[in-house]
Parts: structure tokens; C-alpha cells; sequence
């Protein structure tokens, strides 16, 4: 039932957000190009929210062999569409079409899913059901939607700023040292958090204290993440240029200043979903006001009344960053000590 809530909140937001995103393509001069992207944009949020559900789904029914079918079709299926559409120059579009087939086919398994658990709900009872639901959960899409929209709004207005006060070449460097730094968050992370908050939902459900797992997941992000980050604070510049080439040697220098920073994170963010256990988005959301104000003041307003320059205002970033998500890691663990009841 929460399944076909989720999916129904899910759907009526991006049929919003395509219809706004359709309008503003039909006030400005035709391209086909960008018709084509827009579409495929549009068909890939809906799979992904499929993928994103039923991943969820079976994690929490102990499915584990159907995510790893998913992965393997999704990985297979598009790496062979892009190598087919490379031998007949699509370009870009034919990496984003097969990346969107990929998805498509690979979770087919998902919405199959999907339309069993419909078609076995699909009476007045359920009806009444997701009613009450949507009163009970209806904090997630008030909260979590404009917690999302503002760290996705951020991350793109950051992006803007620095191309506008240090140019394109300064952002490509940081774009890349971000995006390598990031990296172990999108290959252990992402698995990491959905079994925690998995586990998590289920001892809170039973009354036990999730305090031990929560401590256990921390040591261990911990040990994975302190080598290959301390190698990356000391040695980042020399590193990059070795690995990427000398023209990326400033995306070394930055990586370095930004380690500490997006290690913490790594340990952080896969116990993210915590919060939401315990109905605590409220609280995780001002801290995230808090953390887009301070980007900002740094980003937006310091290189206007200062000489800054990129590596002064990443070390401020870095910095707070650390600040808030020490904050938000003791957060968790008083959470997770008391639950529901007021943090004091």
C-alpha cells in the first residue's frame, strides 16, 4: 500500500514538472534536439522513480536477487545500446537514449511488481487505506520534496556562481575533483544507505534500539573511507595530474582542500534516511537551510566584497560543511537515542 502511495505522490510531481518543463519548450523557438532530450528526460524520471521504489521494495521483502537482475540488465542493456549507437554517430543523444532503454528494460521487473501489488489492492478497502496514508506520511512529500528541490537548486546555483565570478575553466576543475571525490559515495554509499535504512525501519518497528547499528555503520565508512581520502588530502594534486593528465593537476589541488570535507560526507549520508524513521525531516531540513545560506554567503557574496579567490572560498566551504555535518551526525545518534520524543 505505502508502495502505491509513494509511486502516486511520485507521479503526480513529475507530471507537474514535465508539464512546466513541456510549456517553457513551446515558448521558445523550436529544436528538435532539445524536443528529443526533453522527452527522454521525462520518460527516465518516471522509470527512475520505478527503479528508485522498487529497489526500496525489495530491499524491505529480503528480494535481493531481483536488484541484482536490475543492475546486471541495466548495466548490460546500455553499455551494448551505446557501443550500437556509437557505430552509427548518434553522439549525445544516443548516450542519453541508451541510458534511458537501459533503465527502461532493466526495470521492467519493478513495474511487473508494481501491477501485482495494483491489481491485489485495487478495491474501495485500499482506496480508503491510502487515504489514511496520505494523511499519516503526508510530512514526506511537505518536507522532503523542498528539502530535495533546495540542495538540487543549490548545487546548481553554486555552479553558476563560480562560472560567473572565476570562469568555465575554474568550475571544470572543480566539477571533476567533486566528482571524483564523490565517486565512492555512488559505488558503496547509495547500496549502504538502502540497507541501513532498511534495518534501521525494521529494529524501530520492533522496539529495539538502533543506536549499535547506527555506531557499527559509522566505523565502518569510517575504515573504508580514511586511506584512499588521507592519500587524497596529501597527495590530491599529484594524483590527479598522474591519473588525468597535467591539465588537471588544479582539479588535484582542490580535491585536496574538499577530502576532510566529502569524507565525512561518505561516512554521513548513507545513515541519512535515519531522519525520516523517526519523523525527523523537520529538523534535517533547517539544517539544510542553514548549509544553503552559508553556500551563499560564500559563493555568492564574499567574491564581491573580497579577493578570494576559488581556493579561499572552498576551504570557507569545506569548512562549514565539516561544521554542519558534525551537527547533523550528532543529530543522528540523538535520534537514534530517543526517537520520537523531543531532542533537548
Amino acid at each position: 500500500m505505502l508502495y502505491r502511495f509513494s509511486f502516486r505522490i511520485a507521479l503526480v510531481i513529475l507530471t507537474a514538472m514535465g508539464l512546466m518543463a513541456l510549456g517553457y519548450f513551446l515558448s521558445q523557438p523550436y529544436e528538435p534536439d532539445t524536443l528529443i532530450l526533453l522527452i527522454i528526460t521525462i520518460i527516465s524520471a518516471y522509470v527512475a522513480v520505478w527503479i528508485n521504489l522498487g529497489t526500496h521494495w525489495s530491499i524491505r521483502m529480503k528480494a535481493f536477487k531481483r536488484i541484482s537482475q536490475q543492475r546486471v540488465a541495466n548495466a548490460f542493456t546500455t553499455n551494448i545500446l551505446r557501443l550500437v549507437f556509437g557505430m552509427f554517430s548518434w553522439g549525445t543523444i544516443g548516450l542519453v537514449f541508451a541510458t534511458m532503454i537501459g533503465s527502461l528494460i532493466s526495470g521492467i521487473v519493478f513495474i511487473r511488481e508494481f501491477f501485482v501489488i495494483r491489481k491485489f489492492y485495487n478495491n474501495s478497502l485500499a482506496r480508503k487505506r491510502m487515504r489514511v496514508l496520505g494523511r499519516q506520511f503526508s510530512h514526506f512529500p511537505r518536507i522532503n520534496l523542498p528539502h530535495a528541490l533546495l540542495d538540487m537548486g543549490m548545487d546548481l546555483l553554486v555552479a553558476m556562481l563560480i562560472v560567473y565570478f572565476y570562469g568555465e575553466s575554474v568550475f571544470g576543475s572543480y566539477s571533476h575533483a567533486y566528482a571524483m571525490l564523490r565517486l565512492p559515495l555512488m559505488l558503496v554509499g547509495q547500496s549502504v544507505g538502502q540497507v541501513f535504512y532498511s534495518r534501521c525501519s525494521e529494529m524501530a518497528n520492533a522496539g529495539q534500539s538502533v543506536v549499535p547499528l547506527l555506531l557499527k555503520t559509522y566505523r565502518t565508512l569510517f575504515l573504508i573511507a580514511i586511506v584512499p581520502f588521507t592519500l587524497l588530502f596529501f597527495f590530491g594534486e599529484d594524483l590527479f595530474a598522474f591519473v588525468f593528465s597535467e591539465k588537471w593537476r588544479q582539479s588535484g589541488q582542490l580535491a585536496e582542500i574538499m577530502a576532510p570535507w566529502l569524507m565525512l560526507n561518505f561516512v554521513l549520508s548513507p545513515v541519512s534516511g535515519l531522519p525520516l524513521v523517526f519523523g525527523r525531516q523537520t529538523d534535517m531540513f533547517i539544517i539544510g537551510i542553514i548549509s544553503a545560506a552559508m553556500q551563499l554567503v560564500i559563493y555568492g557574496l564574499l567574491p564581491t566584497i573580497t579577493s578570494f579567490d576559488i581556493y579561499d572560498l572552498l576551504l570557507l566551504t569545506a569548512i562549514s560543511q565539516i561544521l554542519i555535518l558534525i551537527a547533523g551526525g550528532w543529530l543522528y545518534l540523538r535520534f537514534a537515542q530517543v526517537g520520537r520524543a523531543q531532542v533537548k
